[in-house]
């Protein structure tokens, strides 16, 4: 019983230091907990300014507070961590570059990762793969792919694995045929134990010759009114099989004219507020869980980017799409690895540029052949950075956190659905995606069976003891060195 009381409070602390730090933001609380828009402003077609939003916390920050609630650097390592989605090498958890890269980093709870064709071998061997990935990491991991039919789908190599069309070929067979074929999809992705599937795409294909949307068949519709249908479709039919989605690529990617995994592609002159308006439909009637945004090179007084500025690593343009647009999800970049920002930034930097920017997730997937080295090197950079940095630190703590109460919410969901709460089931909400089977991985609880994240005890214990200067204080972690 006194165990029970302890978990209970410190699970109540834990919501009230994230409410805390909610109001120190300057969040939207109806927003972070439910996900959905509330009385969001709505962005029109036109070319009237969007009022700029007010960049979170660097009002209501005090060098007194910052100070009080300063975390310790173990604890900015496991926040940067937590930040990041990342690619790996390997086919099998026993492989040598598997295994040498949880040697590295399975002391840390990453945000996820994102699995490619150099990952897929057969789908007895992918499973245990993304079993393993998500046993043999502290915490819940996003497991993620790039499954959205026509040139893009990863696992079509696989055998037993069916192709799916393009999402232009999608629009041609009719909405019955796409929530068919979507829903067989999403549960071969759930039995092969991906949570994640960075789709649907929403951008309009307003430019017959843009090599990565027309082109490739990528979009459903030159019009919003073409595209929301089969987005939404596409969404719904992830969530009746417990797998997360990301609308990509906001704000819009379909009017550029270059590719931007080769080069720079400044969209300044082609992109319209026309493209805000599938992320807007979808919002209104069924959010995904993540929006991506793209790596497109703006300048947009509608987005509140009053200079030429990437969107990965504006601002303006996370504010509009959480404040404006009143989206209440995760906001992911597109991997940081292409060309578009390699040839031109350091990836630490560049990391660090999303995170300040407000991203709650960084994709780092392409990393060579010792992905373990670089991730370990961008996870020290951003805790330095962090140590440094008081408006950056603010960035981190608040990414991180908003990364543990999505997680959060996933289980009071699954309560509500299984009734496991005492909520009777009519009550419940239409089926959304829910985390996977966490038995393995035992966690605290908050006496109803909703872990609390290692990470946000550990956040919450640290905070208590700088608050207490009789208190012992965690040993830090170090990242081993070769």
């Amino acid at each position: 019983m006194k165990s029970e009381q302890i978990r209970n409070s410190l699970f109540k602390s834990s919501l009230l230091f994230v409410a805390a730090l909610a109001a120190i933001l300057g969040a939207n609380p109806t927003t972070a907990q439910t996900g959905h828009p509330q009385e969001a402003h709505d962005p029109g077609s036109d070319e009237s300014q969007i009022p700029r939003a007010v960049a979170p916390g660097q009002e209501e920050m005090t060098p007194e507070l910052d100070e009080a609630v300063r975390p310790s650097r173990a604890t900015l390592e496991r926040m940067a961590a937590r930040t990041l989605l990342v690619g790996f090498n390997g086919t099998k958890p026993d492989s040598p570059a598997l295994a040498r890269f949880h040697d590295r980093l399975g002391w840390t709870a990453l945000g996820g990762f994102v699995l490619f064709d150099r990952n897929l071998s057969s789908r007895k061997e992918l499973s245990r793969l993304t079993a393993f990935l998500q046993d043999g990491f502290p915490g819940e991991q996003f497991i993620a792919v790039d499954e959205e039919g026509g040139a893009v789908q990863r696992l079509a190599r696989l055998p037993g694995v069916a192709r799916v069309p393009s999402a232009a070929k999608m629009a041609q067979l009719g909405l019955r045929s796409a929530e068919e074929i979507y829903g067989s999809m999403a549960r071969t992705l759930a039995e092969l134990g991906f949570n994640l599937n960075f789709g649907p795409v929403a951008d309009l294909a307003i430019n017959p010759r843009n090599p990565v949307v027309a082109r490739l068949g990528r979009s459903y519709g030159r019009q919003s009114v073409d595209v929301v249908p089969y987005a939404d479709a596409f969404i719904r039919a992830h969530q009746h099989a417990g797998v997360f989605t990301a609308a990509k690529h906001f704000p819009g990617h379909g009017s550029s004219s270059l590719d931007p995994h080769r080069t720079s592609v400044d969209a300044t002159r082609s992109w319209s507020p026309k493209e805000l308006e599938p992320f807007r439909g979808l919002f209104r009637q069924n959010p995904p869980e993540f929006v991506m945004t793209s790596h497109l090179l703006l300048q947009s007084e509608v987005l509140g980017i009053h200079d030429p500025e990437l969107a990965t690593f504006s601002q303006p343009l996370t504010e509009t799409l959480r404040r404006n647009l009143g989206f209440g999800g995760l906001v992911v970049t597109d991997d940081l690895t292409m060309d578009a920002i390699k040839l031109n930034y350091e990836i630490g930097a560049a990391v660090r540029n999303a995170i300040a920017a407000g991203y709650d997730l960084v994709i780092i997937a392409n990393l060579g052949p010792y992905p373990e080295r670089i991730i370990s090197r961008v996870i020290e950079a951003v805790a330095d950075t962090a140590e440094s940095d008081p408006e950056f630190r603010v960035a981190l703590v608040s990414a991180a956190a908003r990364v543990d109460q999505f997680w959060e919410k996933q289980f009071r969901v699954r309560q509500r659905q299984t009734g496991s709460d005492g909520i009777p089931r009519q009550n419940t909400p239409a089926p959304t995606a829910t985390p996977p089977d966490t038995k393995s991985k035992p966690q605290a609880s908050n006496g109803n069976g909703a872990p609390i994240h290692d990470a946000m005890l550990r956040s919450l214990r640290e905070i208590e003891a700088a608050l207490e200067p009789e208190s012992a204080q965690s040993p830090n972690f170090a990242i081993p060195e070769e």
